[in-house]
């Protein structure tokens, strides 16, 4: 019997497996009936036949074998189906290959057994058989990895998001402590800069997420002075970093319409980075230069150990860092995992603008924030930059 007659004659045999083999995906499978493990296990198979009984020519098998062939159904197809259901019940992903590799051993193994003599033309029924079964498994693990993208980036941004409440009541308790109670001043600044710490960490990973969730909160632009606001970005990092000097200057204009609030992560993000790894006896200098009419250049800048120029080109990418002989034992309140210079470089895309980054020996180590002074279209969403 030929391979697709055998397959749809035995669909029920096959099936019987498949679920003998999907209760074994523990512990997911422990809390589903034989509906939900069958799932569409039956309609697969059927497109399996359909497609081994279809007419194809070498081009077309090549577009399947490089996952080239639109499939049918698109989003809603049968295999995007099934991803979606073991993603839900919380299958993983060698779990879910799992499957389509027992699938595969099954349907060959029965087929075998009852076919006493192969002919060439069995070759080519294995041969379409398989590329069925990949195709299958390669549109099934495309939304089975984005649905665990999508799942994974709602845990964090709900961690994220509900971090900042209590976080928000220790640095509250530890600055009314430093005001009533002057003799407690050193623990109780060691609590608040611990939890700015916390909360810079939280902010990033929630901002983070939103953006691979794209989710990411328009830009809410206003008329702002960029001087008035960097002082008292300054004067906040000033409180939990006192043992370091920030500079700033500003010439010009530094009037336009931005997003305080947005700014202020991406001011804050900079500096803390400069202060992480600038040498701790030289000062960071934040500069406003509103001389240009268009735009405002937003600058902060720290003498230390250059970047190396390998990491120069992603360094504006999540999760890089500079090399571990660059980072100081004592980080200053703020320091994060890698993803602020991400976020920072997010915002300013956000407002139309762009950060460049310069670092060598003796010049220093300096972030350009270029910023028009006002958006005239539509705000961009920060997940869209």
């Amino acid at each position: 019997m030929r391979l697709p007659e055998f397959i749809a004659a035995q669909i029920e045999s096959i099936m019987k497996e498949w679920v003998s083999f999907a209760r074994t995906r523990l512990p997911a499978a422990s809390s589903m009936n034989e509906l939900a493990l069958r799932n569409d296990g039956v309609a697969i198979l059927r497109e399996v036949v359909a497609d081994m009984g279809g007419a194809q020519t070498q081009l077309q098998q090549k577009d399947k074998s490089q996952g080239l062939r639109p499939r049918a159904g698109g989003i809603n197809s049968t295999p995007h189906r099934h991803a979606a259901q073991r993603a839900l019940h919380g299958f993983e992903t060698l779990q879910l290959v799992a499957e389509f590799r027992a699938l595969r051993a099954t349907v060959l193994r029965l087929w075998t057994e009852s076919t006493p003599s192969l002919d060439l033309h069995d070759l080519d029924d294995v041969t379409r058989f398989n590329e069925a079964i990949d195709e299958a498994l390669a549109d099934s693990l495309k939304v089975f990895v984005a649905e665990a993208d999508h799942r994974r980036h709602l845990f964090m941004g709900v961690l994220g998001h509900d971090l900042r409440g209590p976080l928000h009541t220790i640095m509250g308790c530890a600055q009314l402590t430093l005001r009533k109670r002057p003799e407690d001043a050193r623990e109780a600044a060691m609590i608040l800069r611990s939890a700015a710490q916390v909360k810079a960490l939280a902010d990033d990973l929630l901002e983070f997420t939103m953006h691979g969730l794209n989710l990411g909160a328009p830009v809410q632009a206003s008329p702002m002075r960029l001087d008035q606001f960097c002082r008292q970005t300054l004067d906040e990092i000033a409180t939990i970093s006192p043992e370091r000097r920030v500079e700033f200057e500003c010439a010009g204009d530094p009037g336009g319409s931005w997003d305080g609030r947005r700014l202020h992560q991406l001011l804050w993000n900079l500096v803390v980075n400069a202060l992480k790894y600038g040498a701790p006896d030289r000062a960071v200098s934040v500069t406003v230069d509103g001389t240009r009419q268009d735009e405002v250049i937003l600058a902060v800048h720290n003498f230390g150990p250059p970047i190396p120029p390998e990491i120069l080109p992603t360094l504006l990418a999540p999760l890089v860092r500079g090399s571990p002989e660059h980072v100081a034992s004592s980080l200053p309140a703020g320091a994060n995992m890698g993803l602020g210079l991400y976020i920072a470089n997010t915002i300013a895309k956000a407002h139309s603008g762009n950060i460049d980054v310069t670092s060598a020996a003796e010049e220093g180590t300096r972030f350009k924030v270029t910023l028009p002074r006002g958006l005239s279209t539509m705000t961009p969403n920060l997940a869209q930059a």
